[in-house]
């Protein structure tokens, strides 16, 4: 996967990618919390680049089990909708948004 392609809306994104982008940056935003709160600073902007690669991903993993990436919008207001996008598998076919991840490329 490019640099260009973290940052990409288009396409889709297997699980394993996704729990790839997802790890590192719920590390970075607990780290932050613990310091922010034993320090009393506000940190949150210094997740925004962080959260500049999950939306994208998010969105990708959402085109991969065939639904709209407005639904992004969901991951965001209720966080336990991470836990579906992280279990639930994708389509194991080519969809709307784009031919199967993990179907082998000839």
């Amino acid at each position: 996967m490019t640099i260009k392609e973290f940052f990409s809306f288009n396409g889709r994104t297997r699980r394993k990618h996704y729990l790839f982008i997802y790890l590192p940056v719920a590390a970075v935003a607990f780290l932050l919390g613990i310091l922010q709160g034993s320090y009393h600073m506000d940190l949150r902007l210094f997740l925004l680049p962080f959260v500049a690669l999950l939306v994208p991903a998010s969105v990708r993993r959402i085109h991969d089990m065939g639904y709209s990436g407005w639904l992004v919008i969901a991951v965001f207001i209720f966080p336990f909708v991470t836990l579906l996008l992280l279990l639930l598998p994708g389509m194991s076919m080519s969809n709307a948004y784009g031919p199967d991840p993990k179907a082998k490329v000839a």
